[in-house]
């Protein structure tokens, strides 16, 4: 069976409280997984892990094998993927953006000759600001 989801070794805490501890999980095309639990038990925030919403200290998430550990919530929405495999689909290469990796964006940016960008106005003011003024 083809493995869509996968989470390894995922950590969050919010103030020392452990919310996930090393939790690992794989789901298969086609099948119906369930997460249950008491109250507690952390089964929301392995969702918002999941769905970006929350950062996690440790671990790694993949969607159809395609690392989106760090892409920000907006890129894991049905309309963010629709956006990334509409641009894969005319032969556009996708560069996920978000805070935190701007360094790299603007080399892979530079380096690729990115003619377009789809996101919020706000991060792409900070990509153009840090192509202007990088960083030495």
């Amino acid at each position: 069976m083809e493995e869509i989801l996968r989470v390894e070794n995922l950590f969050l805490d919010f103030g020392g409280i452990q919310a996930l501890s090393d939790v690992s999980l794989g789901i298969n095309k086609g099948e119906i997984f369930s997460i249950i639990g008491p109250n507690g038990a952390g089964r929301t925030s392995l969702f918002n892990s999941i769905s970006g919403f929350y950062r996690l200290q440790k671990g790694t998430i993949y969607f159809q094998d395609v690392n989106i550990t760090k892409l920000p919530s907006y890129h894991l929405s049905p309309v963010g993927f629709m956006f990334d495999d509409g641009l894969r689909a005319v032969g556009a290469t996708v560069i996920p953006t978000g805070v935190g990796n701007t360094e790299i964006q603007v080399q892979v940016i530079n380096n690729v000759k990115v003619t377009g960008f789809v996101g919020p106005p706000s991060f792409l003011t900070t990509l153009r600001r840090a192509c202007t003024h990088p960083q030495t």
